[in-house]
């Protein structure tokens, strides 16, 4: 794989800080350097290991990031980098408020007193 310059890779551990694998993030910033892309050109723009594009290529149009063309051969385009990025944070707020609610949960469980039950020494 190719060396990526060290602004790409600050901003793919941002991604992944969003919740985006390496892959991903290195798929999305390619195609915002080349749209339209194949899955052949975003392997040699990306650095992606070609096995790896198709599958990274259906998670992130899951995620709403990449959209695809329905031609032959397939084409891919990134969306707009508000809009994705819009997706990944309610991805990660929805994400938040899911743990927060379960381990809320939990620690209720294992300690059951209520604010004015606790014993103070």
């Amino acid at each position: 794989m190719a060396e990526m310059p060290s602004p790409h890779l600050a901003l793919t551990e941002m991604l992944k800080s969003l919740g985006l694998t390496k892959y991903e993030a290195l798929v999305y910033i390619g195609l915002l350097k080349e749209p339209g892309a194949t899955a052949t050109r975003i392997h040699e723009v990306a650095g992606v290991p070609r096995a790896s594009v198709y599958p990274v290529l259906e998670r992130l149009i899951q995620k709403n990031m990449v959209s695809v063309s329905l031609g032959t051969p397939r084409r891919f385009e990134a969306v707009p980098p508000d809009a994705a990025i819009d997706h990944l944070l309610e991805a990660v707020s929805a994400d938040a408020a899911r743990a927060k609610k379960m381990l809320s949960r939990i620690w209720r469980e294992r300690n059951p007193k209520g604010p004015g039950d606790q014993d103070y020494i």
